[in-house]
């Protein structure tokens, strides 16, 4: 096992800036709302809350921040997952029924 990274400055990491977590957020919503089908939908939730996505990595980062910052930052990325995460939640329900106000004609 390696030693600590003692070149890294944890008050400095990126993805935890305001502007990238706003980013994010917008570039998530947007993939939403473009979505016209359910797989699309599908595969822009996987990009944008998925494992890799931005909002997943900036909330890995949070550890890394000392103790008195991680507070602001883990409710900065919360809000930012849970706006995320309810507009995928409507969107998917307005194409379900879409698909199911075209399957009833």
């Amino acid at each position: 096992m390696s030693g600590p990274n003692t070149n890294f400055d944890p008050v400095e990491v990126a993805a935890l800036e305001p502007a990238a977590i706003e980013s994010a957020v917008a570039d998530a919503l947007a993939a939403a709302e473009a979505a016209t089908t359910l797989t699309e939908l599908k595969a822009a939730r996987s990009a944008h809350q998925g494992d890799r996505s931005p909002l997943a990595l900036a909330n890995r980062e949070i550890s890394a921040l000392p103790p008195s910052a991680r507070a602001e930052a883990g409710k900065r990325v919360g809000q930012a997952r849970g706006q995320v995460s309810q507009a995928y939640a409507a969107r998917q329900a307005a194409l379900r029924a879409a698909v199911a106000s075209y399957d009833a004609t």
